[in-house]
């Protein structure tokens, strides 16, 4: 825009306009003509930048564009700033297709762009990206804190996912699976494609084969497939272990394990590292699962 201390002018007139900062991406150049009797402002040109932001996520701070704006014989310069400019893998999204719940409250805001455009500092790969996230997220981490770490009911179940933002104001605790959802919405919004995998306890050995849960009827009762993840120490059955899914890879938050798929996840990380069994349990009026007998050995 040309600021009104400019001198009045009637007739063609020829501009430029030229912004420098520290970087030729701060550097802007453009010239043109409008026509006069000019008064007031005048709308400028869409200009880019001389050169492209660093091919990295991250966050340029405090930074600043000096402009000089010429118009005839006359010129004027102003600063501008501190700007900040966030870097993105790629273009946000917030869109999860396939999810079983709207992600609407999934948009971007200063803070959360401040916090994950910091934690993936000068990745450029997809898989970079997201593991920086999980390394800030995931366990011992806290917050997102693990229910029974803060007071209050925790977030549970594919319903709690749109509220996983809430996981880092340290209000709030959550079960695997809104975790999951948390570092999924922050692959996202950094354009890494991502979505939450809950993996089950299988019947059946191979990749794709632990994604729903099985189960079974005894004489008039439905008995289902059940994770315990505290094998000898008291039971803690688990309907799912909740992860983030990138480029086919699994992220578990809590405890914090990354595997091939969701079958490595079950066999190999769940059941051969962290002693996980699986259990045939019964749901009682609260739906809650009740123990009924050991089920077979993850195949």
């Amino acid at each position: 825009m040309v600021s009104p201390e400019l001198s009045d002018t009637s007739g063609d007139v020829q501009y430029s306009i030229s912004g420098r900062g520290d970087a030729d991406y701060f550097k802007f150049d453009a010239t043109g003509t409008f026509t006069g009797p000019c008064k007031g402002y005048v709308n400028m040109p869409e200009m880019v930048a001389a050169g492209p932001l660093p091919d990295t996520v991250g966050v340029l701070r405090e930074k600043t564009i000096t402009w000089t704006i010429s118009v005839s014989d006359e010129s004027i310069e102003r600063t501008t700033g501190p700007h900040t400019v966030f870097r993105t893998y790629a273009y946000p999204g917030t869109d999860y297709k396939g999810w079983p719940v709207p992600m609407a409250a999934n948009w971007m805001t200063t803070k959360r762009a401040d916090g994950c455009c910091s934690w993936a500092e000068g990745h450029s790969s997809a898989s970079g990206t997201a593991r920086s996230l999980w390394d800030n997220m995931a366990e011992p981490n806290d917050p997102p804190y693990e229910p029974g770490e803060v007071p209050g009911k925790p977030l549970k179940g594919p319903g709690d996912w749109k509220r996983c933002w809430e996981l880092l104001d340290g209000n709030v605790s959550g079960q695997c699976d809104p975790q999951a959802a948390l570092m999924a919405s922050a692959c996202n919004l950094l354009g890494v494609e991502a979505k939450v995998g809950l993996v089950h306890a299988s019947l059946d050995a191979g990749a794709s084969h632990c994604l729903n849960q099985e189960k079974r009827k005894v004489g008039l009762q439905w008995q289902y497939l059940y994770l315990d993840a505290d094998p000898g120490t008291g039971f803690n059955m688990q309907q799912w272990e909740g992860c983030c899914v990138v480029e086919g890879r699994y992220y578990a938050l809590w405890p914090k394990i990354e595997a091939n798929d969701d079958y490595d996840m079950l066999k190999n990380k769940l059941g051969a590292e962290n002693g996980w069994t699986q259990w045939w349990c019964r749901l009682d009026d609260a739906g809650k699962p009740i123990p009924v007998e050991p089920g077979p050995a993850i195949p």
